[in-house]
Protein backbone atom coordinates (compact mmCIF):
# COMPACT_ATOMS: atom_id res chain seq x y z
CA UNK A 1 0.00 0.00 0.00
CA UNK A 2 1.21 3.94 0.39
CA UNK A 3 2.88 2.96 3.61
CA UNK A 4 5.13 0.03 1.87
CA UNK A 5 2.72 -2.15 4.18
CA UNK A 6 0.42 -5.24 3.98
CA UNK A 7 -3.05 -5.91 5.22
CA UNK A 8 -2.91 -9.64 6.63
CA UNK A 9 -5.55 -11.62 4.88
CA UNK A 10 -8.08 -14.15 6.91
CA UNK A 11 -6.37 -17.62 5.44
CA UNK A 12 -8.06 -20.08 8.24
CA UNK A 13 -10.22 -22.04 6.01
CA UNK A 14 -11.57 -24.73 7.44
CA UNK A 15 -10.98 -27.76 9.34
CA UNK A 16 -12.60 -31.44 9.89
CA UNK A 17 -12.78 -33.35 12.95
CA UNK A 18 -15.10 -36.08 14.58
CA UNK A 19 -15.07 -34.12 17.41
CA UNK A 20 -15.45 -29.92 17.82
CA UNK A 21 -12.69 -28.10 16.18
CA UNK A 22 -11.51 -24.20 15.90
CA UNK A 23 -9.01 -22.48 14.16
CA UNK A 24 -6.80 -19.32 14.79
CA UNK A 25 -4.01 -17.76 12.88
CA UNK A 26 -1.23 -15.94 13.88
CA UNK A 27 -1.12 -12.79 12.57
CA UNK A 28 -4.84 -12.43 13.31
CA UNK A 29 -6.26 -10.88 9.92
CA UNK A 30 -6.35 -7.30 9.82
CA UNK A 31 -3.01 -7.44 11.25
CA UNK A 32 -0.23 -4.97 9.13
CA UNK A 33 3.02 -5.80 8.38
CA UNK A 34 5.54 -3.55 6.94
CA UNK A 35 7.88 -5.18 4.18
CA UNK A 36 9.56 -4.71 1.54
CA UNK A 37 9.08 -5.14 -2.22
CA UNK A 38 8.98 -9.33 -2.22
CA UNK A 39 9.58 -9.06 1.79
CA UNK A 40 7.52 -12.17 2.76
CA UNK A 41 5.33 -13.00 6.08
CA UNK A 42 4.49 -16.48 7.38
CA UNK A 43 0.94 -16.65 8.62
CA UNK A 44 0.48 -19.77 10.78
CA UNK A 45 -2.88 -21.29 10.99
CA UNK A 46 -3.53 -23.73 13.81
CA UNK A 47 -7.01 -26.39 14.07
CA UNK A 48 -7.44 -27.78 17.57
CA UNK A 49 -10.10 -29.99 18.56
CA UNK A 50 -11.89 -30.65 22.11
CA UNK A 51 -9.58 -33.13 23.08
CA UNK A 52 -6.54 -30.95 22.74
CA UNK A 53 -5.17 -32.63 18.93
CA UNK A 54 -3.71 -29.80 16.85
CA UNK A 55 -2.75 -29.21 13.73
CA UNK A 56 -0.75 -25.96 11.94
CA UNK A 57 -0.19 -25.30 8.57
CA UNK A 58 1.56 -22.53 7.42
CA UNK A 59 0.88 -19.85 4.72
CA UNK A 60 3.72 -17.43 2.99
CA UNK A 61 2.62 -13.83 2.08
CA UNK A 62 4.75 -12.36 -0.41
CA UNK A 63 4.22 -8.47 -0.81
CA UNK A 64 4.38 -6.58 -4.14
CA UNK A 65 4.91 -2.94 -4.38
CA UNK A 66 2.95 -1.57 -7.51
CA UNK A 67 2.74 2.05 -6.78
CA UNK A 68 4.62 4.38 -8.46
CA UNK A 69 6.77 7.49 -7.66
CA UNK A 70 5.33 11.09 -7.23
CA UNK A 71 7.18 13.61 -8.10
CA UNK A 72 7.31 16.36 -5.04
CA UNK A 73 7.10 19.17 -7.67
CA UNK A 74 3.82 19.24 -10.30
CA UNK A 75 5.41 21.24 -12.53
CA UNK A 76 9.38 21.76 -12.87
CA UNK A 77 10.42 25.43 -13.88
CA UNK A 78 12.54 26.01 -17.13
CA UNK A 79 16.21 26.40 -16.82
CA UNK A 80 17.42 29.48 -18.47
CA UNK A 81 20.78 30.44 -19.21
CA UNK A 82 22.61 32.30 -22.40
CA UNK A 83 25.31 30.31 -23.45
CA UNK A 84 25.23 26.93 -21.49
CA UNK A 85 23.92 24.60 -18.82
CA UNK A 86 26.39 22.60 -17.20
CA UNK A 87 24.81 19.52 -14.78
CA UNK A 88 25.54 21.83 -12.16
CA UNK A 89 23.40 24.21 -13.55
CA UNK A 90 20.42 22.05 -12.46
CA UNK A 91 18.77 20.48 -9.38
CA UNK A 92 18.35 17.09 -9.56
CA UNK A 93 13.82 16.96 -8.99
CA UNK A 94 12.51 14.57 -6.46
CA UNK A 95 9.64 11.97 -5.75
CA UNK A 96 8.63 10.42 -2.91
CA UNK A 97 7.85 6.64 -2.81
CA UNK A 98 5.75 4.79 -0.84
CA UNK A 99 8.94 2.25 -0.01
CA UNK A 100 11.53 4.93 -0.17
CA UNK A 101 11.91 8.34 1.60
CA UNK A 102 12.96 10.03 -1.75
CA UNK A 103 13.91 8.97 -5.24
CA UNK A 104 16.67 11.63 -7.27
CA UNK A 105 15.35 12.04 -11.11
CA UNK A 106 17.82 10.82 -13.53
CA UNK A 107 18.24 12.76 -16.60
CA UNK A 108 18.23 11.56 -20.26
CA UNK A 109 20.46 13.63 -22.22
CA UNK A 110 24.50 14.65 -21.43
CA UNK A 111 25.40 18.06 -20.12
CA UNK A 112 26.41 20.45 -20.98
CA UNK A 113 23.72 21.90 -22.94
CA UNK A 114 24.69 24.30 -25.47
CA UNK A 115 22.11 24.64 -28.56
CA UNK A 116 20.55 27.89 -28.68
CA UNK A 117 16.60 27.46 -27.96
CA UNK A 118 14.64 25.01 -26.02
CA UNK A 119 15.87 21.93 -25.12
CA UNK A 120 14.12 19.03 -23.11
CA UNK A 121 15.05 16.98 -20.11
CA UNK A 122 13.01 13.73 -19.32
CA UNK A 123 13.49 13.35 -16.23
CA UNK A 124 13.29 9.46 -14.54
CA UNK A 125 12.23 8.27 -11.27
CA UNK A 126 12.35 4.32 -10.85
CA UNK A 127 11.93 3.14 -7.13
CA UNK A 128 13.94 0.24 -8.31
CA UNK A 129 10.78 -2.47 -8.14
CA UNK A 130 9.82 -2.02 -11.86
CA UNK A 131 7.69 1.40 -11.07
CA UNK A 132 8.67 4.54 -12.97
CA UNK A 133 7.37 7.47 -13.16
CA UNK A 134 8.49 10.10 -15.36
CA UNK A 135 8.46 13.72 -15.73
CA UNK A 136 10.11 16.98 -17.95
CA UNK A 137 11.55 20.26 -17.70
CA UNK A 138 12.37 22.51 -20.31
CA UNK A 139 16.17 23.98 -20.37
CA UNK A 140 16.14 27.81 -22.79
CA UNK A 141 19.30 28.76 -24.04
CA UNK A 142 19.28 32.46 -25.25
CA UNK A 143 21.69 34.88 -25.67
CA UNK A 144 20.79 38.38 -25.35
CA UNK A 145 24.09 39.58 -24.64
CA UNK A 146 25.91 41.15 -27.49
CA UNK A 147 30.03 41.07 -28.18
CA UNK A 148 31.50 43.71 -26.35
CA UNK A 149 34.88 45.18 -28.64
CA UNK A 150 38.49 44.63 -27.03
CA UNK A 151 38.98 48.02 -27.42
CA UNK A 152 36.81 50.14 -26.64
CA UNK A 153 38.22 53.29 -29.32
CA UNK A 154 40.31 52.23 -32.50
CA UNK A 155 42.64 54.20 -33.32
CA UNK A 156 43.32 56.13 -37.23
CA UNK A 157 45.48 53.90 -38.96
CA UNK A 158 47.23 55.53 -41.30
CA UNK A 159 47.97 53.63 -45.18
CA UNK A 160 49.76 54.21 -48.32
CA UNK A 161 47.57 53.64 -51.58
CA UNK A 162 47.17 50.52 -52.27
CA UNK A 163 47.59 48.69 -48.91
CA UNK A 164 45.31 46.02 -48.38
CA UNK A 165 46.56 44.40 -45.34
CA UNK A 166 44.26 46.44 -42.70
CA UNK A 167 44.09 44.23 -39.57
CA UNK A 168 41.01 43.47 -38.43
CA UNK A 169 39.87 44.37 -35.00
CA UNK A 170 38.25 41.56 -31.96
CA UNK A 171 35.85 41.67 -29.61
CA UNK A 172 34.73 39.33 -26.63
CA UNK A 173 31.39 37.19 -26.65
CA UNK A 174 30.37 35.61 -23.53
CA UNK A 175 29.39 32.64 -25.60
CA UNK A 176 31.53 32.48 -28.66
CA UNK A 177 34.64 34.33 -26.82
CA UNK A 178 37.02 35.81 -29.23
CA UNK A 179 35.14 37.05 -32.24
CA UNK A 180 37.09 38.23 -35.24
CA UNK A 181 35.65 41.78 -36.71
CA UNK A 182 34.26 41.82 -40.58
CA UNK A 183 33.41 44.57 -42.95
CA UNK A 184 31.44 45.46 -45.88
CA UNK A 185 33.37 48.51 -46.71
CA UNK A 186 36.25 47.90 -49.27
CA UNK A 187 39.57 47.08 -47.31
CA UNK A 188 42.22 48.77 -50.34
CA UNK A 189 42.45 51.91 -51.04
CA UNK A 190 43.86 53.59 -54.41
CA UNK A 191 43.50 57.46 -53.65
CA UNK A 192 44.42 59.49 -50.83
CA UNK A 193 41.93 61.18 -48.67
CA UNK A 194 40.19 59.90 -45.53
CA UNK A 195 37.82 56.45 -45.25
CA UNK A 196 35.95 55.27 -42.37
CA UNK A 197 35.33 51.21 -41.62
CA UNK A 198 32.54 50.16 -40.27
CA UNK A 199 33.65 46.75 -38.05
CA UNK A 200 30.80 44.08 -37.29
CA UNK A 201 31.22 41.64 -34.41
CA UNK A 202 28.49 38.81 -35.24
CA UNK A 203 28.03 36.34 -32.58
CA UNK A 204 25.74 34.40 -34.64
CA UNK A 205 22.91 34.35 -32.22
CA UNK A 206 21.97 37.54 -33.26
CA UNK A 207 23.47 40.26 -31.56
CA UNK A 208 25.90 42.27 -33.52
CA UNK A 209 27.89 44.77 -32.28
CA UNK A 210 29.63 47.09 -34.88
CA UNK A 211 32.74 49.55 -34.40
CA UNK A 212 34.53 52.20 -36.52
CA UNK A 213 37.37 52.96 -37.02
CA UNK A 214 38.82 56.12 -39.37
CA UNK A 215 41.56 55.14 -42.23
CA UNK A 216 43.92 58.28 -43.34
CA UNK A 217 45.33 57.51 -47.19
CA UNK A 218 48.51 59.37 -47.93
CA UNK A 219 51.16 59.21 -50.59
CA UNK A 220 53.97 59.10 -49.69
CA UNK A 221 55.95 57.05 -51.70
CA UNK A 222 58.52 58.54 -54.68
CA UNK A 223 57.49 57.20 -57.86
CA UNK A 224 59.21 54.07 -59.79
CA UNK A 225 60.84 55.69 -62.52
CA UNK A 226 61.98 53.73 -65.36
CA UNK A 227 63.94 55.11 -68.17
CA UNK A 228 65.43 53.48 -71.87
CA UNK A 229 68.45 54.98 -74.03
CA UNK A 230 67.42 56.13 -77.23
CA UNK A 231 69.55 57.66 -80.23
CA UNK A 232 68.18 61.10 -82.21
CA UNK A 233 69.39 61.98 -85.51
CA UNK A 234 70.12 65.82 -86.25
CA UNK A 235 68.06 67.16 -89.62
CA UNK A 236 70.99 69.31 -91.49
CA UNK A 237 69.38 71.62 -91.01
CA UNK A 238 67.33 71.47 -88.19
CA UNK A 239 68.19 71.00 -84.27
CA UNK A 240 66.80 68.18 -82.82
CA UNK A 241 64.24 68.11 -79.64
CA UNK A 242 63.25 64.98 -77.80
CA UNK A 243 59.91 64.69 -75.28
CA UNK A 244 59.83 62.92 -71.64
CA UNK A 245 57.76 59.91 -73.56
CA UNK A 246 60.89 59.45 -75.72
CA UNK A 247 62.77 58.08 -72.80
CA UNK A 248 59.95 56.76 -70.31
CA UNK A 249 60.23 52.89 -70.23
CA UNK A 250 57.19 53.14 -68.18
CA UNK A 251 56.89 54.71 -64.82
CA UNK A 252 54.57 54.63 -62.77
CA UNK A 253 52.95 55.43 -58.71
CA UNK A 254 51.48 53.73 -56.67
CA UNK A 255 48.77 56.23 -56.01
CA UNK A 256 48.17 58.41 -58.78
CA UNK A 257 49.01 59.18 -62.35
CA UNK A 258 52.44 61.07 -62.47
CA UNK A 259 53.91 64.12 -64.44
CA UNK A 260 57.01 63.49 -66.38
CA UNK A 261 59.80 66.16 -67.24
CA UNK A 262 63.22 66.01 -68.96
CA UNK A 263 66.58 68.45 -67.88
CA UNK A 264 67.16 68.68 -71.55
CA UNK A 265 65.31 67.93 -74.53
CA UNK A 266 67.33 70.31 -77.17
CA UNK A 267 70.37 69.34 -78.59
CA UNK A 268 72.33 70.71 -81.54
CA UNK A 269 75.43 69.16 -81.51
CA UNK A 270 76.46 65.57 -82.11
CA UNK A 271 77.55 63.76 -79.29
CA UNK A 272 76.82 61.12 -75.55
CA UNK A 273 74.30 63.08 -73.52
CA UNK A 274 73.43 61.89 -69.73
CA UNK A 275 69.91 63.22 -69.22
CA UNK A 276 67.37 62.85 -65.93
CA UNK A 277 63.81 61.92 -66.06
CA UNK A 278 61.85 63.10 -63.44
CA UNK A 279 58.48 61.57 -62.55
CA UNK A 280 55.90 63.49 -59.47
CA UNK A 281 52.67 62.47 -57.89
CA UNK A 282 49.92 64.38 -57.52
CA UNK A 283 51.23 64.39 -53.43
CA UNK A 284 54.35 66.26 -55.30
CA UNK A 285 56.55 63.12 -54.70
CA UNK A 286 59.21 62.77 -56.85
CA UNK A 287 61.54 59.78 -58.61
CA UNK A 288 64.15 60.17 -60.99
CA UNK A 289 66.26 58.50 -62.92
CA UNK A 290 68.82 58.66 -66.05
CA UNK A 291 69.06 58.17 -69.80
CA UNK A 292 71.82 58.13 -72.30
CA UNK A 293 70.49 59.91 -75.56
CA UNK A 294 73.01 59.75 -78.20
CA UNK A 295 72.85 62.26 -80.58
CA UNK A 296 74.10 61.67 -84.74
CA UNK A 297 74.02 63.55 -88.07
CA UNK A 298 74.89 60.91 -90.56
CA UNK A 299 72.27 58.20 -89.47
CA UNK A 300 69.39 59.52 -91.03
CA UNK A 301 68.38 57.11 -94.31
CA UNK A 302 66.50 59.84 -96.64
CA UNK A 303 66.33 56.85 -99.19
CA UNK A 304 64.31 54.32 -96.92
CA UNK A 305 62.25 57.08 -94.68
CA UNK A 306 60.02 59.37 -96.06
CA UNK A 307 56.99 61.55 -95.77
CA UNK A 308 55.24 62.33 -99.53
CA UNK A 309 54.15 64.25 -100.08
CA UNK A 310 56.59 67.05 -98.95
CA UNK A 311 54.62 69.99 -100.17
CA UNK A 312 50.92 69.82 -98.97
CA UNK A 313 48.56 72.13 -101.14
CA UNK A 314 44.84 71.18 -101.54
CA UNK A 315 45.44 68.30 -98.68
CA UNK A 316 46.26 67.97 -95.28
CA UNK A 317 47.16 64.47 -95.03
CA UNK A 318 50.10 62.86 -95.81
CA UNK A 319 51.86 59.86 -95.77
CA UNK A 320 54.90 58.39 -93.57
CA UNK A 321 56.67 55.53 -95.15
CA UNK A 322 59.97 53.73 -93.50
CA UNK A 323 61.28 50.45 -94.40
CA UNK A 324 59.63 47.80 -95.02
CA UNK A 325 60.84 45.35 -91.64
CA UNK A 326 60.65 48.66 -89.71
CA UNK A 327 57.47 49.59 -87.70
CA UNK A 328 56.13 52.77 -87.07
CA UNK A 329 55.41 53.46 -83.05
CA UNK A 330 55.39 57.24 -83.11
CA UNK A 331 55.03 60.18 -85.43
CA UNK A 332 54.99 63.80 -84.11
CA UNK A 333 54.51 67.15 -86.32
CA UNK A 334 56.15 70.33 -85.04
CA UNK A 335 55.06 73.22 -86.49
CA UNK A 336 58.23 75.42 -86.59
CA UNK A 337 56.57 78.78 -86.23
CA UNK A 338 54.64 78.11 -83.53
CA UNK A 339 56.37 75.28 -81.76
CA UNK A 340 52.71 73.56 -81.46
CA UNK A 341 52.80 69.84 -82.51
CA UNK A 342 50.49 66.80 -82.53
CA UNK A 343 51.48 63.20 -82.07
CA UNK A 344 50.65 60.58 -83.66
CA UNK A 345 50.42 56.86 -82.11
CA UNK A 346 51.96 54.75 -84.16
CA UNK A 347 50.34 51.71 -86.04
CA UNK A 348 53.27 49.32 -86.03
CA UNK A 349 53.32 48.92 -89.77
CA UNK A 350 55.67 50.39 -92.21
CA UNK A 351 53.75 53.16 -93.15
CA UNK A 352 50.64 55.36 -92.37
CA UNK A 353 48.85 58.37 -92.98
CA UNK A 354 48.55 61.28 -90.94
CA UNK A 355 46.70 64.71 -90.61
CA UNK A 356 48.54 67.61 -90.25
CA UNK A 357 45.62 70.11 -90.37
CA UNK A 358 45.10 73.34 -89.45
CA UNK A 359 49.31 73.48 -88.98
CA UNK A 360 50.69 75.60 -91.74
CA UNK A 361 54.16 76.54 -92.71
CA UNK A 362 57.27 74.66 -92.53
CA UNK A 363 56.93 71.44 -90.71
CA UNK A 364 59.15 69.03 -88.80
CA UNK A 365 57.92 65.21 -88.71
CA UNK A 366 59.70 63.14 -86.04
CA UNK A 367 59.00 59.54 -86.73
CA UNK A 368 59.98 56.98 -84.24
CA UNK A 369 60.42 53.55 -85.21
CA UNK A 370 60.58 50.28 -82.84
CA UNK A 371 64.48 50.17 -81.63
CA UNK A 372 63.80 53.50 -80.65
CA UNK A 373 65.76 55.54 -83.51
CA UNK A 374 64.42 58.78 -84.32
CA UNK A 375 63.97 59.93 -88.15
CA UNK A 376 63.35 63.66 -88.81
CA UNK A 377 61.56 64.64 -92.22
CA UNK A 378 60.80 68.13 -93.36
CA UNK A 379 57.07 68.89 -95.17
CA UNK A 380 55.82 71.99 -96.44
CA UNK A 381 52.07 72.92 -96.02
CA UNK A 382 50.65 75.82 -97.99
Amino acid sequence: DEFCSITVPNVMGTATDNCTVSIVQLPAAGTVVSLEHNGTVEVVVTATDAAGNIDESTVVLTAKDKIAPTPVMETLAPVRAECIVEAGDVTKPLAVDNCDESIEGVADLYFPVTRSGSTIITWKYDDGNGNVTYQQQEIIIEDATAPVPDVASLEDIAVECGVSDIPAPTATDNCRGAIMGTASDALTYMDQGEYTITWSYDDENGNITTQQQNVIVRDVTVPEVSTRDITVYLDPEINVSIAPEDIDNGSFDNCSEVRLSLDQTYFDEVGTYEVTLTATDEAGNTGQETATVTVEIDGVDASTVHVVPTILKQSSMAKVVVPFRSKIMQVEVLETETNKYKMFEGNKSFEMMIDIAPFKGTLLVRVLDEKGTVHLKKLIAL
